[in-house]
């Protein structure tokens, strides 16, 4: 099992359980992804993410222990 700290903001800060004031600590398989956090948040939509301060989309990309990941709604203008 590995732990990563969660930042959420936006609309997901409210919306992600035991997130408090956009903030968690997750456990997860020692293997996972982001994909498998975002799941694991019950996040479906599209999201923008960052990994250690790295913008990062690959929804594949491999979480560590320790690891922060931040959470940011899309936005689109008009």
């Amino acid at each position: 099992m590995i732990t990563v700290s969660v930042r959420l903001f936006g609309g997901l800060r409210d919306q992600v359980d035991g997130a408090v004031r956009g903030r968690l600590a997750l456990k997860l398989a020692a293997d996972a992804t982001i994909a498998d956090a975002l799941t694991a948040m019950h996040i479906t939509r599209p999201v923008l993410t960052a990994l250690n301060e790295v913008h990062d989309t690959a929804a594949m990309s491999p979480l560590a222990d320790g690891d922060m990941l931040l959470v940011f709604e899309q936005s689109a203008g008009g």
